[in-house]
C-alpha cells in the first residue's frame, strides 16, 4: 500500500497551476484516504492564489522535486518512529536489569567512571555479566599459565596479545589462528611473547558465519547511540550500519537490521542455512540495556567482530571505553 501520492507536473506559464492539476489530487485523495501532493518540476511561483488556497485546504504545492523526496523521507521516518512509540511505548532511558545485572552494574561503574578503558579480557567480562555472549577466554603471562589455559579451553585456539596498551593488534603480528596442538601453541607464544610481552589471551576458535558489528557511541547532545551492523574488517569501508537510543527490545533491533543494504546475506542462499538473527537482535538489545544502565559511565562500546552463525551468536572481540565528563579517557 502507498504512504502517499504526488502528481508531478511542470507549472503552466507564468508560475500557474492548471485547475486539472487539482482534479487529480481530489481523485486520488478520496479514493485512498492518503495525503497528496502536487509537486512542481521546476521552481513556481508560490503567490499564485489557487497555490495558496489549495494549500491550505489540504492539497500542498510544492516547488523542486529534489526537495519533495527529502522532505518525503524525513515524513516516513517520523511515521516509523511514531509506529514505534505506539508498539512499544514511549521510550524510557530505564532499562529492566536482573538483580544480578544490576549489582554487576554498580561494579563496572566503578571501573569505568574515571575514563579508563578496559582490555579485551575485561570487556568480554563486562558484556557476559549482561547476558551478551561471548567466547570464553584465559590470560597467561607465561607458558605454564598457557598450557594451563589451553587444557580448559580445548583446541583448536586463537591466541592474541594482551599486552597493556597495544592497539591493533592484528596489524602487529598479535593474532595467531587455528592453532591446534600444544607444539603450535607453545612455539607461536614464543616468537609473539619476543616481540610484543608476555601477557596474551586465548579463546577457542568460533564456528563460521557472518561477522556482525555491535556498538555504543557517544553524542554530546543524545548521550549513548547504539549502533549495530555488518563487521569485520571492511565496517568501515562499507558502512552499512544503523543507529538508535538506547534501551529498546530485540523487535526493534529486527526493524533496524531489516533496513541495512546487505540484510539480504543473513539470509539462505545457495546451500548455505541463514544465520540466526533472532539471537544477534536479542543480543543487540541487551548491549541496549547495557548502555542505557551506564549511560553517565560509557564512552565507547566496540564489539567487532560478533559472529553470528547457524545457531546464536558469540561476539570474538570487544573492548570497552568509560567515560569522564571532567578528564579525557585513558586509552
Amino acid at each position: 500500500q502507498a504512504a502517499l501520492g504526488a502528481v508531478v507536473h511542470d507549472r503552466a506559464p507564468y508560475g500557474a497551476v492548471c485547475e486539472q492539476y487539482f482534479e487529480y489530487l481530489r481523485a486520488g485523495h478520496a479514493a485512498s484516504g492518503k495525503p497528496v501532493f502536487l509537486v512542481s518540476n521546476r521552481q513556481g511561483s508560490g503567490a499564485d492564489p489557487q497555490v495558496q488556497e489549495n494549500t491550505r485546504l489540504g492539497f500542498p504545492v510544492l516547488d523542486g522535486l529534489r526537495s519533495f523526496l527529502v522532505g518525503t523521507r524525513c515524513l516516513l521516518a517520523f511515521r516509523d518512529f511514531q509506529a514505534q512509540i505506539a508498539e512499544h511505548g514511549l521510550p524510557t532511558r530505564e532499562p529492566l536489569l536482573t538483580e544480578e545485572q544490576e549489582i554487576a552494574a554498580q561494579r563496572w561503574a566503578g571501573h569505568l567512571s574515571n575514563g579508563a578503558t578496559l582490555d579485551e579480557f575485561e570487556s568480554l567480562l563486562l558484556l557476559r555479566d549482561f547476558g551478551i555472549p561471548v567466547n570464553p577466554s584465559g590470560l597467561a603471562n607465561n607458558e605454564t599459565e598457557l598450557v594451563q589455559a589451553a587444557e580448559q579451553l580445548g583446541f583448536p585456539l586463537a591466541l592474541k596479545s594482551a599486552q597493556p596498551g597495544l592497539l591493533h593488534k592484528s596489524d602487529q603480528g598479535g593474532v595467531r589462528l587455528n592453532i591446534h596442538n600444544i607444539a603450535e601453541l607453545t612455539a607461536a607464544y614464543q616468537e609473539m611473547s619476543h616481540r610484543l610481552g608476555p601477557r596474551v589471551l586465548l579463546s577457542p576458535m568460533a564456528a563460521p558465519g557472518v561477522e556482525m558489528v555491535l556498538g555504543v557511541v557517544r553524542d554530546e547532545q543524545f548521550g549513548p547511540l547504539l549502533m549495530l551492523g555488518f563487521g569485520g574488517i571492511y565496517v568501515e569501508t562499507l558502512k552499512d550500519v544503523a543507529f538508535a537510543l538506547p534501551p529498546f527490545s530485540p523487535d526493534a533491533a529486527r526493524k533496524l537490521l531489516d533496513g541495512l543494504k546487505l540484510r539480504a546475506l543473513l539470509n539462505e542462499a545457495r546451500g548455505r542455512a541463514a544465520v540466526d538473527i533472532d539471537a544477534y537482535c536479542a543480543a543487540a538489545a541487551q548491549l541496549s540495556q547495557l548502555a542505557a544502565r551506564l549511560a553517565d559511565c560509557i564512552s565507547e562500546v566496540d564489539i567487532n567482530p560478533i559472529m553470528v552463525g547457524v545457531s546464536g551468536c558469540v561476539a570474538l572481540d570487544a573492548l570497552v571505553s568509560g567515560y569522564c565528563p571532567n578528564e579525557p579517557a585513558t586509552h
